[in-house]
């Protein structure tokens, strides 16, 4: 069930190993399974459009990944050019740069023990799955503690490795070019449920990040699942407790279905919770559970970690900025908020809120 496929570049060879079965026609079909299976060597490249984990560089569509586990680093170290917000599918001229702990890109499922894990539950033992290593990226790159990208399913799972990545490319009006970071997963356009991670996320004063406890940029569903590492940016970033960012309006031409393609666009987090302190620079947004949003947010919390932030930036307990489709039901925020600059909207709840609190 477990393949190698050798890519050729340029002066490059890399070999990147996916999960997935053939049919006659020799194309990829559900079925796949990888169980009770662990790594512990690291993984690294130089290169750009790849995809590294710890475990498995890509889980495809319908594919399953359980009981399984990994601990060495990850680390993709190749700076991507930016797009400036211009559909690179139609040239053929995208790049990307995706690892994760356990899987680089997940389309199929990740799958833990029949019973959520606890956050004291250690790694590699009673049929976990879950990734130990820290996991770094370059500039533009997506990184995350289990995946780096997911359009899957993740349950019962987690994530104990510090992710890090360096500057994004471009200003903060642009965010194209931004280096996005998780502690469980730097995307999520699928269904992450019963899952956590409690690595730090980020670095201070490195600009251009989207970084995110749990997850940088959600456009999919978040249950009852928990963040608990600290997260910190610099400058032009976007950060918070749980998500950096928990917008729909996703848009990929050409992209592949994968098992939570139900779940994409709903920007949904639902029974969820932060613990960590949210650090930014100036020209900021950040929340003590997300730093923005325009879709739903339920039963949450953002508790104990502050939030601060520099100057000219937006700042929240629990919210940076709430659009106007935004829906906030019986969540709560009790940390400290505070600015050390100018020019800034701090709340303790939300910096800026133009959707609907009850």
């Amino acid at each position: 069930t477990a393949t190698t496929e050798i890519y050729t570049f340029p002066y490059t060879t890399l070999f990147r190993s996916s999960n997935y079965r053939f049919d006659s026609n020799n194309n990829p079909v559900a079925g796949a399974l990888i169980d009770q299976s662990f790594a512990t060597g690291n993984v690294s490249s130089n290169s750009i459009n790849v995809s590294l984990g710890g475990l498995v560089g890509f889980n495809f569509t319908g594919a399953l990944i359980t009981s399984s586990y990994a601990t060495g680093t990850v680390s993709a170290t190749h700076a991507i050019a930016s797009n400036n917000g211009v559909d690179c599918s139609t040239t053929n001229s995208c790049q990307y740069e995706s690892a994760g702990g356990l899987v680089g890109q997940n389309s199929g499922t990740i799958q833990g023990n029949v019973v959520a894990p606890l956050l004291n539950q250690p790694c590699g033992v009673a049929g976990q799955t879950c990734a130990t290593g820290a996991v770094s990226v370059g500039s533009h790159g997506q990184g995350g503690g289990l995946t780096g990208q997911n359009d899957g399913k993740i349950e019962n799972a987690f994530a104990t490795g510090a992710v890090t990545g360096d500057a994004g490319i471009c200003c903060g009006v642009n965010d194209h070019g931004a280096t996005s970071l998780g502690g469980l997963s730097a995307n999520n356009n699928g269904l992450i449920t019963n899952s956590f991670a409690t690595g730090n996320v980020g670095t201070l004063n490195v600009t251009n990040l989207h970084v995110g406890g749990l997850v940088s940029d959600n456009s999919g569903t978040i249950l009852n699942s928990t963040a608990t590492g600290n997260v910190s940016a610099g400058d032009y970033s976007n950060a918070g407790g749980l998500t950096s960012d928990n917008s729909s309006g996703f848009n990929c031409n050409g992209c592949t279905y994968g098992d939570g393609f139900n779940y994409l666009n709903t920007a949904a987090i639902s029974n969820s919770h932060a613990t960590g302190n949210v650090t930014v620079g100036a020209a900021s947004l950040a929340g003590g559970l997300t730093g923005s949003t325009d879709g739903t947010i339920k039963n949450t919390s953002a508790s104990i970690g502050a939030v601060i932030g520099g100057g000219n930036s937006i700042l929240g307990g629990l919210i940076g900025v709430a659009d106007i489709t935004s829906v906030v039901t019986n969540s709560t925020a009790s940390g400290a908020v505070s600015s050390n600059g100018s020019n800034s909207y701090v709340g303790g709840f939300i910096g800026v809120n133009g959707g609907t609190i009850t």
